[in-house]
């Protein structure tokens, strides 16, 4: 199924005729609750089936390979239109020049307020796809020391008027950057992995995924990006919750029903050291004939807290609200987790 799947997420990607310009992989925002669905140009999902793609690359046939670089160089095109708006090299969700917040609505789009300021998540999957120079680098680090709350750790944004916060998802995403690049760490550092470890070991992942990563909310995507994380590379402080992470994804295994969500714990075993053919994934009940996936209509890899900026008591406790918050779904992204699935756990 490898080469049928790559060729469907290859389809995806958007081309000069498009009207949305070559290289896009393109998701969609929606809310049932209100019976909300709108077109959605974010590059979440494009940085992040770049990044999938590039990560198993090597495992893949040499025709296989090709293919992928020759997408990933295609999406290179789009990074440059969500560049932060004044020049530097931080990224934002949507268009930036002129801003693109909310695509394709009716409301949002007009209300400066609901413009994003840029954010580690993006930036950090596009400098890890495009890859920059060591002075680029090390310009970002300190920058990135710039957007700390008082307790030294990470924040989500970079702008100047967005409440500090961290969220474990991105964090790996973040930290991934700076193992990656060997980038020696610091005392910000330290705290930013002791505080991710705090959250897993008082099992804040599961009892409160959405106070742990406002953006991705879902016990199963925020082990997935801890195994990813701690498979790559070897850090103390995290390796010590192992054990419990491990059992944590083998009882949410058994309990979910959501066909995609199997596949990210699935994956997140196989990143782990678990081989047992217990936890593979059967596709012939996720990909139908045509390559779509199919009865995933509940799986979101990305979400958005309306009322997550805001200090009242009462609308921050609504935020976490399914009535509350903006789903985004990109099928090439979920295509290209199963695509990684496959090749690990088949191979």
């Amino acid at each position: 199924m490898i080469p049928q799947v790559i060729s469907k997420i290859v389809s995806m990607q958007t081309g000069p005729a498009s009207g949305q310009g070559e290289g896009l992989f393109l998701s969609v925002r929606e809310n049932k609750n209100w019976f909300y669905k709108r077109a959605d140009d974010s590059v979440f999902g494009t940085a992040s089936v770049v990044f999938l793609l590039n990560e198993i690359r090597e495992l893949l046939p040499v025709n296989q390979q090709n293919i992928i670089s020759s997408v990933a160089e295609k999406a290179k095109q789009v990074y440059v239109r969500y560049r932060n708006k004044d020049g530097l090299e931080t990224y934002n969700f949507w268009k930036t020049k002129p801003s693109g917040h909310f695509p394709y609505g009716y409301i949002f789009r007009h209300m400066d307020h609901f413009r994003l300021p840029d954010d580690i998540d993006d930036t950090a999957l596009i400098y890890m796809n495009l890859g920059h120079s060591e002075e680029q680098n090390l310009w970002l680090k300190e920058k990135l020391e710039k957007h700390t709350g008082p307790d030294r750790i990470y924040s989500t944004w970079f702008g100047k008027n967005m409440p500090h916060e961290q969220d474990i998802c991105a964090l790996c995403h973040l930290m991934y950057w700076i193992f990656r690049n060997g980038i020696p760490l610091n005392q910000t550092d330290e705290n930013t992995l002791q505080w991710m470890k705090n959250r897993i070991v008082s099992n804040e992942i599961i009892t409160h995924p959405f106070k742990t990563a406002r953006h991705y909310a879902t016990p199963p995507l925020i082990i997935y990006h801890l195994a990813r994380l701690m498979f790559k590379f070897h850090i103390p402080v995290l390796a010590e919750t192992r054990t419990y992470l491990i059992a944590a994804a083998k009882e949410l295994f058994e309990k979910e029903k959501l066909l995609m969500n199997k596949v990210l714990i699935s994956t997140a075993l196989w990143k782990f050291g678990v081989r047992d053919k217990k936890y593979d994934i059967s596709y012939e009940y996720l990909i139908d004939a045509e390559w779509n996936l199919k009865g995933q209509s509940k799986f979101y890899s990305f979400i958005g807290a309306l009322l997550g900026p805001y200090d009242h008591l009462l609308l921050k406790s609504m935020a976490g609200s399914p009535l509350t918050r903006i789903n985004w779904k990109c099928e090439a992204h979920e295509l290209a987790l199963c695509l990684e699935n496959m090749v690990l756990t088949k191979s």
